[in-house]
């Protein structure tokens, strides 16, 4: 440890490996200047550093109040756990700026308030939901929407965001799906490490601009697998599963410099996150090299009650201290409780000092200290501004996923035809911005029915919502647009459902459309993947829109129309039956082949496998080659794949990698991806790819929970989807 560290900070291992790690890797001064504060404040304020609470909770004066005396370190811009499915305006900044002046201005010390509020897929201005967001299979555009949404989110004073959400998931029953990123750890954790630069900045010097905000990936850990989909309820994962899946992303999250992170509330092999020391401080710090600070879930301290875990919350707030949790968001349980443990002798106040000094940390390189207030004229020259909702229209096309195009019905050609734009969700709005979307706003979304009736001739389209209406549009149009989906409030927290399909009604709709023998686009605009059987049998195209944002309409018409590619790739298999379910493609061997092992009712396989979706145009995959036939364990593997447009149009496509490791102590998935890279060609153009597999790619976590490279043969495919058939070996040799 440095030798300016106080000594009563670090005491812990980890502690000591932390603070170093943070001095080595981040600004010294800044180090210097949290270490420094700590050793000047008092038991009182420490703890108020821990505490978080919402903006609805007491009065305005109990906020002040709290501020003044240095017991408030964080605000959460909501009124309770639930703000993903319901409307709550953000406080305004008078009364924001209002609390931060009695924290800068009248505290002792003067430490500002952090204030956090859960900005997910965009702030005002508002991109397809995460799910959505993962279709697009693209970096660049995850990180320009994290970009986008810190730039508006700090016009109305938000310093942190409870986002991106890296549980892996695989069952399209749990609501929560659709604020994941799928079902594939590896791409979980690239598009989060992008998020994170998006939010937090590229650099350190981009920590202190104004106009980036911190990132706080959740849930650690395994949240995403919670049993039969039922939210909050437990989940049973292997230790090889927990660390080889569910920690994989989290783990790319730390190396991608997140400052924070939240621990889950729900159980996981019986153990609580936040009270547990084997998953916060032992694989999360020590095994994952996490270095920055867990903020609890909302209420999770106090709910360790509820799971039987504890009887009192004064032992609650002892064992989540123990555990390794810096902040206690909403439950109350640090203020009421920490000073008491201290002085009465039951926690060492040094535990509180190694919990304290990474909360300063951040507070200080974000540059909060020096620009704590918020210009109350800011939101006006930054909200949707033009540069942001072409971004949210571009990003739907680049998202939507085409399933189904036969005989090349899309792009739409309208030379001389009636559109017939029928279904359900033809006239909804809100639908569009999906759950967590806190600050977008309805009226700021058009519906389809007004996007088609802005984009098309009067006299060329007819629109209909009810099923009898709908039939006399059929009747009188030459193709059908049948627009189907599933409510906003259907997804999200606690909106678990137990089967995975469209809602009551839709499939008999569209069915009743197929008699007057019109060809039919079906456009799904749905927060998790739902069955489609019904439909694909109806359907001569299939659009998967997802929820798209603010800009939703305006997108699908691009894709409908041909004025842009549908650029989505599934981030999650979709599923033939519900009972298939939670399904993925990285399965493992079995012992017995042929028609073991297999449904005799249903198929094994997804309808639409993980990473498939269709174009414009169409891609071959010509050569495919390895640097060396043999590598060490400490070297890296260089893949080089060759692809052409073989169509007649612009289009892109997404190269995927999947790796196979052929012989291992623990057994492995039959592949797992471990590259991707979405390129655009013209007609007849070709392109080199190249993926470059290293100890991360190649290695696990094996039965010590170490990281291993095993000698023995790899196999590589390349393709368009987890089905890619293109194939190549390689082995690794013994060290």
């Amino acid at each position: 440890m440095a030798d300016d560290t106080p000594a009563d900070v670090g005491r812990s291992r980890f502690w000591r490996k932390t603070l170093k790690s943070i001095h080595m890797k981040k600004d010294n001064q800044t180090y210097k200047k949290a270490a420094e504060l700590l050793g000047r404040m008092t038991l009182r304020e420490k703890i108020g550093q821990m505490v978080q609470l919402n903006s609805k909770v007491g009065s305005q004066s109990e906020a002040e109040d709290l501020a003044r005396e240095g017991l408030l370190g964080s605000r959460i811009l909501a009124g309770n756990a639930f703000a993903g499915n319901s409307e709550q305006a953000i406080d305004s900044l008078r009364v924001q700026n209002a609390v931060q002046r009695v924290a800068v201005e009248e505290s002792r010390l003067g430490i500002p308030i952090l204030f956090g509020r859960d900005v997910i897929h965009g702030h005002r201005t508002i991109f397809p939901n995460p799910l959505g967001l993962a279709a697009g299979f693209d970096r660049d555009l995850v990180r320009q929407m994290a970009r986008t949404s810190a730039q508006e989110a700090v016009a109305h004073a938000v310093h942190w965001t409870f986002s991106p959400m890296l549980d892996v998931a695989r069952d399209a029953r749990w609501g929560r799906i659709t604020e994941s990123f799928g079902e594939d750890p590896f791409l979980a954790g690239e598009l989060g490490a992008a998020m994170i630069a998006g939010y937090q900045g590229e650099t350190e010097a981009d920590w202190i601009k104004p106009d980036h905000i911190l990132a706080c990936p959740k849930h650690f850990l395994g949240y995403g697998a919670v049993i039969g989909g039922r939210d909050y309820h437990e989940c049973p994962i292997s230790e090889h599963d927990l660390l080889n899946v569910h920690a994989l992303p989290f783990r790319r999250a730390g190396e991608a410099g997140a400052f924070s992170m939240m621990s889950g509330f729900s159980q996981v092999n019986g153990d609580l996150p936040a009270s547990s020391p084997a998953l916060l401080r032992d694989l999360l710090r020590e095994k994952l090299g996490f270095t920055g600070f867990v903020v609890s879930d909302y209420d999770a301290i106090a709910e360790l009650i509820l799971h039987r875990r504890c009887a009192t919350r004064r032992e609650s707030a002892q064992l989540a201290v123990k555990a390794g949790v810096n902040m206690d968001m909403c439950a109350r349980v640090y203020l009421e409780e920490l000073e008491a443990l201290v002085n009465g002798g039951e926690l060492p106040e040094a535990d509180l000092d190694e919990l304290v000094l990474p909360l300063l940390y951040a507070k200080f390189a974000v540059g909060l200290f020096e620009n704590p207030y918020t210009d109350e004229a800011l939101a006006d020259n930054v909200l949707r501004q033009p540069p942001f909702v072409k971004q949210a229209r571009q990003a739907v096309a680049d998202c939507c996923v085409l399933l189904k195009n036969r005989d090349n019905l899309l792009p739409l050609n309208l030379d001389g035809k009636r559109l017939g734009v029928v279904g359900p969700i033809i006239d909804d709005q809100r639908l569009h911005l999906s759950s967590w979307h806190s600050d977008g706003r309805a009226e700021e979304t058009l519906s389809l029915k007004q996007a088609f009736r802005d984009r098309l001739e009067p006299g060329t389209v007819a629109f209909s919502r009810a099923v009898e209406h709908a039939a006399r549009v059929a009747m009188s149009t030459d193709v059908l647009v049948v627009t189907l989906g599933e409510d906003a409030g259907r997804t999200g927290e606690n909106s678990s459902i137990v089967e995975a399909r469209l809602p009551v009604g839709q499939e008999d709709y569209i069915e009743a459309l197929t008699r007057f023998g019109k060809p039919i686009v079906s456009v799904i605009c749905a927060g998790r993947p739902v069955e489609l059987g019904r439909v694909e049998r109806c359907s001569d195209a299939i659009l998967y829109a997802w929820h798209g944002g603010n800009e939703a309409a305006h997108g699908i018409i691009d894709v409908l129309l041909g004025e842009r590619e549908p650029g989505g790739r599934l981030p999650v298999g979709i599923h033939h039956h519900t009972g298939q379910l939670p399904l993925t493609y990285a399965t493992k061997s079995i012992g017995r082949t042929g028609l073991a092992g297999v449904y005799q009712d249903a198929p094994n396989d997804p309808q639409y496998p993980f990473g498939f979706g269709l174009g414009y145009t169409t891609f071959a995959f010509e050569t495919l080659e390895l640097a060396k036939p043999e590598i060490r364990p400490e070297e890296s593997q260089e893949v080089t794949v060759t692809v052409r447009n073989t169509g007649t149009r612009r289009g892109a496509t997404v190269v995927q990698l999947y790796l196979r490791d052929e012989s291992s102590e623990r057994t492995r998935p039959v592949r797992e991806l471990k590259g991707f890279q979405k390129i655009s060609l013209e007609p007849g153009e070709s392109r080199e790819i190249s993926f470059n597999l290293g100890s991360s790619e190649l290695g696990y976590f094996g039965p010590d929970r170490q990281w291993i490279v095993e000698p023995g043969e790899f196999t590589i495919f390349v393709g368009k989807d987890s089905n890619a058939s293109m194939q190549a070996k390689f082995q690794v040799g013994s060290v």
